[in-house]
């Protein structure tokens, strides 16, 4: 019965053949097969109802055995396809490949439900490589439209889903232990697998979608055909059709389901999780950098800017889905498997970030307030704060912190299942979070303040609060936080903490001082709002509250203070900078633009710091830090000259050199 299912697909297989026979010369031999292959297609759609009715009759080993090998060399035959450069596919051989493969796409997907993994993985393999292609590609398929074929596809397996998570699943979860518990743990086993794979799907899909959408935004500049082409390809993505149907059918509860056996859904729960990162990625790429605004001043086609604004919107809705379904996603972060928490941390920073919402923001820190506190106070980590601020110069990825997920697994007699391995990753996005949040409430404040005072008070209604959300409850979160800093950044060595921990990676470096520059100009503008808006009121206290913890952390970490210790960290090598000019990999360009204005208007306290350094370490006057950073920026300003007037640099570095020749003159004057 699997042979029979697999006939409409054979012929596929047999197309391989077919080209080679063709080099050797043997065409003629087969030159009825393309007749063949149509005719065995026709008899499968023929016996469709019939077969799927014994779709579960798939044990035997030949038939496995059979269909990986087919499975494969469609999935390879589909990839030459993709990777031919041409994106309108003329070949007649490859024509009739896609034609046969979009009539039997439905039948595919029955497969997804094999019992065999291996299957399972190259089907899913299979469907994504199929999805890209059409997505990517001008095919001729014969009356068939793109369009719907991606939709039928997609909502098939959203179906298969769909179903599991509500009946199959979570009923085979709930068997009671019986004598065939390995048939019931395989059955589960292979359920995860479906389950994983139709995610995987759907997570490929928005991640292709997503570099599709960012390459055409770097190419907005660029003149000529190539930039139109990419338009249009980019209305039949399979993206926009998935967004559209997890637009109508988008369940926070099907995407991360209840249930007290965190094992079995492991899996799962990742693989939704990237889903949800995927979707919140997009609204950042399309909402936050606000790119749809560019396509309306660059005066773009009326037809592009609708189809843009309506994927916008699609967008917003099913990520709005995903905020109220906010402390469903918190509470994995009582999950034992980090893999899981530094997804959730991962979607709690991206909601950070969005800066939509205050309440919102306000719920994502005391998700992880309560998480930083839950390792903070562990049973089994007696003095954690130790265990936190170690030189992380003798630990690679990972270090060794055991502590308890919940205050129930304090009576659990079972020490192993409390163990954790803490992640420095995981730490350094839990400073990312923290630091971004703030920066994100300082904005939002800014933002409504700046609308007020420029608009009359009776007629601007926005608040900085709904009736959600108490006061207390805020100013609890924000104490909370403020005592976690009280405990951690006085110590005299929390700065090489810091250089220790983001020493394995430039990129989160660089993120963390420009977090720096900007908490430190947003304090700055709060406290200015706070002389305009000294009331007595509730939002002016909890404005000054923020406005508290901003000017502590700057407090113990200024912009000045991080570039020293960034300079110290490179020796002082302005070649090193220039390597970070010149790489797209990190944004600090982005920091150093900024951090050289406010270098500019705090000198004195340049200076100043500059001094501290020195005695801290014994340093003489003459290899003074002030003598190095001026010698450093004098070395940068002849290099990047030179490759200027060479042609070598590659961008328009001109308003950096400015930057640089105000530096050096204040550092030499």
């Amino acid at each position: 019965m699997t042979k029979l299912l697999f006939g409409g697909l054979e012929g596929l297989w047999v197309m391989g053949f077919q080209e080679n026979c063709i080099k050797e010369g043997k065409s003629k031999k087969i030159k009825l097969l393309p007749w063949q292959i149509l005719k065995t297609n026709q008899i499968i759609n023929n016996e469709t109802d019939n077969i799927k009715k014994n779709i579960n009759n798939r044990n035997n080993n030949n038939n496995t055995e059979f269909l990986l090998n087919k499975l494969c060399k469609i999935h390879k035959r589909l990839i030459i396809i993709y990777q031919n450069e041409n994106k309108i596919i003329f070949n007649k051989q490859e024509l009739l490949y896609c034609n046969i493969l979009a009539k039997n796409q439905l039948i595919l997907v029955e497969f997804l439900k094999n019992d065999n993994e291996f299957v399972i993985y190259i089907c899913q393999k299979l469907i994504i490589q199929w999805l890209l292609l059409i997505s990517n590609k001008k095919i001729n398929l014969n009356q068939l439209n793109v369009i719907e074929l991606q939709k039928n596809l997609l909502t098939k397996l959203y179906d298969i889903y769909s179903t599991f998570i509500t009946n199959n699943l979570l009923s085979t979860l709930n068997i009671s232990n019986t004598s065939n518990t390995s048939n019931t743990s395989n059955t589960i086993v292979i359920i995860t697998c479906t389950l994983e794979a139709i995610q995987e799907i759907f997570h490929q899909i928005l991640k292709e979608f997503r570099q599709r959408i960012y390459d055409s935004s770097l190419n907005d500049d660029d003149d000529g055909d190539d930039d139109d082409n990419n338009k249009e390809d980019f209305k039949q993505h399979a993206g926009i059709q998935l967004l559209i149907l997890l637009n109508k059918r988008f369940l926070i509860e099907e995407m991360i389901p209840n249930n007290n056996n965190y094992y079995n859904y492991n899996r799962i729960y990742i693989s939704s999780l990237s889903v949800l990162i995927d979707i919140k990625k997009l609204e950042k790429l399309f909402i936050v950098n606000k790119e749809h605004e560019e396509y309306e001043e660059n005066g773009e086609n009326k037809e592009n800017i609708g189809i843009m604004n309506r994927i916008i919107d699609v967008i917003e809705n099913i990520s709005g889905k995903i905020d109220s379904g906010l402390l469903r996603i918190i509470n994995l972060l009582n999950h034992k498997y980090q893999p899981i928490n530094r997804k959730v941390l991962n979607i709690l920073h991206l909601i950070v970030e969005s800066r939509k919402n205050f309440e919102l923001i306000i719920k994502c820190l005391s998700g992880i307030l309560n998480y930083t506190q839950q390792i903070i106070l562990s049973n089994s980590c007696p003095d954690s704060k130790d265990h936190l601020l170690l030189d992380f110069n003798n630990y690679t990825e990972f270090i060794q912190i055991n502590y308890r997920n919940s205050l129930d697994d304090i009576d659990n007699n079972n020490n192993d299942d409390n163990e954790q391995e803490l992640s420095l990753e995981i730490i350094k996005k839990l400073i990312n979070i923290y630091l971004s949040a703030f920066i994100s409430l300082a904005d939002i404040i800014i933002m409504i303040k700046n609308k007020k005072n420029k608009k009359n008070k009776k007629n601007n209604n926005e608040r900085l609060l709904d009736n959600n959300i108490s006061i207390e409850y805020i100013e609890r979160i924000l104490s909370g936080i403020m005592n976690l800093c009280k405990e951690f950044l006085p110590s005299p060595n929390f700065l090489e903490y810091i250089f220790n921990l983001y020493s394995n990676s430039d990129d989160d470096l660089v993120n963390f001082m420009n977090y720096v520059i900007k908490l430190t100009l947003k304090s700055k503008k709060l406290k200015e709002l706070l002389i305009i808006y000294n009331n007595s009121d509730n939002e002016s206290q909890l404005i000054k509250n923020i406005s508290n913890q901003l000017e502590f952390f700057t407090k113990y970490c200024t912009p000045n203070i991080i570039f020293l210790r960034f300079l110290k960290s490179i020796n002082f090598d302005h070649s090193i900078l220039l390597d970070f000019f010149i790489s797209n990999e990190t944004i600090f360009l982005e920091f150093f633009l900024t951090y050289s204005k406010y270098l500019e208007n705090n000198i004195k306290e340049f200076n100043l710091q500059c001094k501290q350094f020195d005695d801290k370490n014994n340093i003489s006057d003459i290899n003074s830090n002030w003598n190095g950073v001026t010698e450093l920026f004098v070395n940068l300003r002849q290099s990047i000259q030179n490759l200027i007037n060479n042609d070598l640099f590659p961008y328009n570095a001109i308003p950096l050199l400015n930057r640089i020749k105000i530096i050096e003159k204040i550092l030499i004057y």
